[in-house]
């Protein structure tokens, strides 16, 4: 049975607040994946060991008492899901969380997107992914597998970002449809912004094009529902993704003018 920490452990070395928790024997088979939980408004990973230790980022009482709530709670979240085995996403439910991710872009970015440029660019590397064009796959012999190697690259830590925020454990089948659908979401995301920079604001068609997300049954918690993704945990994804690219610095300026930007609302 785990040993489950019901408050924070503060690091007498540096006085900062941490979430430790031993894993659950029954899972110990999980050593050395990593979990994704929520601290301060960003998602942060940590890797499973014999314990899942994370520091709060506080050296406040209160504030790591109501950080270490909400960690906990997501890891209690992702040990009930492992147990569950993972499940099989149904195309609207793929395309539903997809449109968080359409909904935090489109909303996050809209008061300044920049130039019409920044987010052409972003399509036409988008398409280039699609093509099996992008990075490494380009060298690769055989269209199928550059096709799913671009995508993977460009589009699956976006589909990861979601379902860790979900606390879900998708099967393989689950993840590659989940792929495809951020892949269009991002893309009209894109178009959205691109007609905003444009400064066309008139009402967007596209957004009611995504159902509404709600849990499967299953794997529903008595633990609350999650908060909605944060430009700042998209443009984390982004900035890590682009490291060593040459991206237009009209992103860079698009991203820091909206950092501080909270979507809320995304999840039921």
């Amino acid at each position: 049975m785990a040993l489950i920490m019901a408050r924070p452990w503060k690091d007498p070395r540096s006085g900062v607040w941490h979430l430790r928790q031993r894993v659950p024997q029954d899972l110990i088979h999980l050593k050395g994946q990593n979990v994704t939980l929520p601290v301060g408004g960003i998602s942060a990973a940590v890797k499973i060991g014999a314990i899942v230790q994370i520091s709060l980022r506080t050296k406040d009482t209160r504030e790591a008492k109501e950080r270490h709530s909400k960690a906990d709670a997501a890891l209690r979240k992702f040990w009930d899901s492992q147990r569950a085995g993972p499940i099989r996403l149904t195309q609207k439910q793929a395309l539903a969380l997809a449109g968080t991710l359409y909904d935090a872009f489109a909303k996050g970015f809209e008061n300044n997107p920049g130039s019409p440029e920044t987010w052409a660019w972003v399509q036409d590397v988008n398409e280039r992914a699609r093509e099996g064009r992008l990075g490494r796959a380009a060298l690769m012999i055989g269209r199928r597998n550059a096709k799913a190697h671009s995508m993977e690259e460009r589009f699956g830590p976006f589909a990861d970002l979601v379902v860790a925020r979900e606390g879900l454990v998708i099967d393989a089948d689950s993840r590659m449809l989940l792929i495809k659908a951020v892949a269009h979401a991002l893309d009209s995301a894109a178009r959205k912004l691109e007609r905003n920079a444009e400064f066309d604001y008139s009402p967007d068609p596209v957004a009611s094009s995504f159902p509404a997300w709600v849990r499967p049954q299953a794997e529903t918690s008595t633990t609350g529902s999650t908060k909605g993704i944060t430009v700042a945990e998209l443009w984390n994804r982004w900035s890590a993704y682009h490291a060593d690219k040459k991206a237009p610095t009209t992103i860079e300026r698009a991203g820091s003018g909206n950092l501080d930007s909270g979507i809320s609302g995304v999840s039921a």
